[in-house]
């Protein structure tokens, strides 16, 4: 993954935007918000897993599932970086 030339770490600076917030609280807000909409997601897309477990639809129980997986070890990823 390349990063931008101009990209923060979380905690990284603490420059004030126009609106007069730090851009180490931007970072933590958005840091915060991905980990709540990723574990909001995993929990919608277990219950899809479990309708089509029901359904005794196979592949698409292996999708949901795998997005479940992949929005839980992101949120995990997030809490991380926000420990940090």
């Amino acid at each position: 993954t390349t990063k931008a030339p101009n990209a923060r770490r979380a905690g990284q600076g603490t420059s004030t935007n126009r609106t007069g917030a730090t851009a180490e609280r931007d970072d933590t807000f958005g840091l915060i918000s991905v980990i709540y909409h990723s574990l909001q997601g995993a929990e919608t897309c277990a219950k899809y897993e479990d309708d089509a477990r029901r359904a005794k639809n196979h592949e698409l129980v292996t999708f949901f599932e795998d997005c479940r997986i992949e929005l839980n070890e992101r949120a995990l990823q997030g809490r991380s970086l926000l420990a940090a």
